[in-house]
């Protein structure tokens, strides 16, 4: 490993956009399959299909990602993408119990497109940065190139998710007990839901108090459906900041004097 070639601003800076993109992932990852499982009841089967309309859409818009790293500079097919993906994190902050898959496909569709930009013009600009250092031709500089890479990757992956579980799990926490302060008994509003849930379930119980204790059992898991999707709406925040900083990187990163259009033009001697 040649610690010493890794110490430039451009190399560095794509890391910690690898690290920033492998967080952002996970807004479909994670915080959506949780969302449907845990609110809406949805089994793999069925939240399957939720994100595989993410996945086609990547294939198509990768392909076009790629086309035009030729012409237009790989910073900013990275600075679009990850601005469409801040944007799927907003438009799924408008998130309520109310919702289900269907309601995933507008921001879907907007994130399929901002992670394929993003994804194919970080590689795009990882490549370029392999070829102006030179690294081609010292193969002790293209093994620390890929190590270094490879290695934030996984410590990304790895590093978000067990962050955002542990997110999503205090704000659940927090937005609970914020909920719980205003479900007490003797408050007009408490009561007025206990009562309608045991009229509701009188007719399944075998006397008023088997109702009213089931109706409290109701009422704390409506409370607690409520809690977890302010958590989920709160995760899909956090990935939409952490998008901002990452684009902050973005800006810091220097333009490559060497190019694709320049690589693709090059008679095949010289490259």
């Amino acid at each position: 490993i040649n610690f010493k070639f890794l110490a430039r601003r451009n190399t560095l800076l794509l890391g910690a956009v690898l690290i920033f993109f492998r967080f952002v992932m996970l807004a479909t990852v994670v915080a959506i399959p949780s969302y449907l499982a845990s609110v809406k009841g949805y089994l793999p089967l069925q939240t399957g299909p939720v994100l595989l309309e993410v996945a086609l859409a990547q294939a198509v818009c990768g392909l076009l990602a790629v086309y035009l790293l030729k012409y237009v500079d790989a910073r900013l097919i990275v600075t679009t993408g990850f601005t469409l993906v801040a944007l799927a994190c907003l438009m799924n902050a408008t998130l309520s119990s109310a919702w289900s898959g269907s309601n995933f496909r507008p921001s879907q569709a907007v994130m399929a497109i901002g992670l394929a930009l993003a994804f194919n013009g970080m590689v795009g600009a990882i490549i370029l940065e392999v070829v102006n250092t030179g690294a081609l031709n010292r193969p002790i500089d293209v093994l620390t190139f890929a190590g270094y890479f490879q290695t934030l990757r996984l410590l990304g992956g790895e590093a978000g998710v067990a962050f955002m579980q542990h997110f999503i799990s205090a704000r659940e926490q927090f937005h609970s007990n914020a909920l719980g302060l205003g479900v007490q008994l003797g408050q007009p509003s408490t009561n007025q839901r206990l009562f309608a849930l045991s009229v509701g379930m009188a007719s399944r119980a075998p006397g008023l108090t088997t109702a009213t204790e089931r109706a409290a059992e109701i009422l704390g898991l409506q409370v607690r459906q409520q809690a977890f999707t302010l958590a989920i709406t709160d995760s899909f925040l956090l990935v939409a900041w952490s998008v901002v900083c990452c684009l902050v990187v973005v800006a810091c990163m220097q333009r490559v004097p060497t190019q694709y259009q320049q690589v693709v033009s090059a008679p095949a001697g010289t490259a």
